[in-house]
């Protein structure tokens, strides 16, 4: 047969290794890919053709004080909806060459081969996921999973829901010049309280590496504090209130995220997410190929609490 003998024996117990810690090591390995999943929420779903998300957009209309035999309100009060989001699918390729593990019978060297397909893929997919949930979800023809700029807007409808008919739905949205050095934290500190609601205040603050270091060299040592949370994974951080502020190299420029992520959920479909079939081989190529696949969605319940200032400069 093609291949390395020993390739079958060897490669088990080495998939077996990464895999248990095959998710884990993208979702730690990107500032936002850390927040989706640390900050906001992660749920499973058993199946569904769709992701339904119930809202409330309004308050209880039917009630009020009242004296003696004064008549209840008991109209029609609407106030809640469903958002509903389709299903994305994700995937990626492991490849190798029977003839290159022929070439290397020894067992070190097809662990090493395979080791390193793994952890190529491990950067691949997290960069790739990173990018892609920044990003609008209308990447390779509307495929591509749902990002923030989908999420925090004020036009586009999302979830099914279009916001100039539902202005609920709106995100806060600072689109004018914001020069941070000239500035200091005064449109940053005004989109945090516009989007913060009794104790209900945004979690997280995400921006660009250039923004970021405009935004650290505004605090004086003895006001500059981290989230240990997320200084633990190694990642650069201060705090803005009681918001870690983080960067993320894939995010436009002069963007600052003001976000609730209490609000935003990673969906996944089952065993769908991360799965990994057998390692395959075509009947028209001398390889071995192994799919991972990922179907889900990130969707959001509130978008009046997401913000985003975009044409700051340092």
């Amino acid at each position: 047969m093609a291949g390395n003998p020993n390739f079958n024996r060897l490669t088990t117990a080495t998939m077996q290794k990464y895999l248990s810690t095959f998710e884990d090591v993208i979702f730690t390995s990107k500032p936002w890919l850390y927040i989706v999943t640390n900050f906001g929420n992660v749920e499973t779903l058993d199946g569904g053709t769709q992701i339904n998300q119930p809202l409330m957009y309004a308050e209880l209309g039917n009630q009020g004080s009242y004296s003696g035999a004064d008549t209840f309100l008991t109209e029609d009060d609407e106030g809640l909806t469903m958002a509903t989001y389709n299903w994305k699918n994700y995937y990626a390729a492991i490849k190798l060459n029977n003839d290159e593990l022929a070439q290397n019978a020894g067992v070190n060297a097809v662990l090493r081969i395979v080791e390193n397909e793994v952890k190529r893929a491990e950067l691949s997919i997290s960069e790739s996921l990173d990018a892609i949930w920044l990003l609008d979800g209308t990447g390779n023809s509307g495929k591509d999973f749902s990002g923030l700029a989908a999420i925090v807007s004020a036009t586009s409808t999302y979830g099914g829901i279009n916001p100039a008919t539902n202005p609920w739905w709106e995100s806060t949205m600072d689109s004018g010049a914001y020069d941070l050095s000239s500035e200091g934290f005064s449109q940053l500190r005004t989109m945090y309280l516009t989007l913060a609601e009794g104790n209900d205040f945004p979690t997280n603050i995400l921006t660009t590496q250039t923004l970021y270091a405009s935004i650290d060299a505004l605090f004086e040592q003895r006001q500059r504090f981290m989230d240990p949370s997320v200084a633990n994974q190694g990642f650069v951080t201060i705090q803005f209130e009681n918001a870690p502020v983080m960067y993320d190299r894939n995010l436009t420029a002069g963007f600052i995220y003001v976000l609730n992520m209490k609000y935003i959920t990673l969906y996944k479909l089952g065993s769908d997410w991360f799965k990994m079939s057998d390692w395959l081989e075509p009947v028209n190529q001398d390889v071995r190929v192994k799919k991972i696949i990922l179907r889900g969605e990130l969707a959001c319940s509130n978008r009046k609490r997401q913000g985003l200032i975009s044409a700051a400069v340092a």
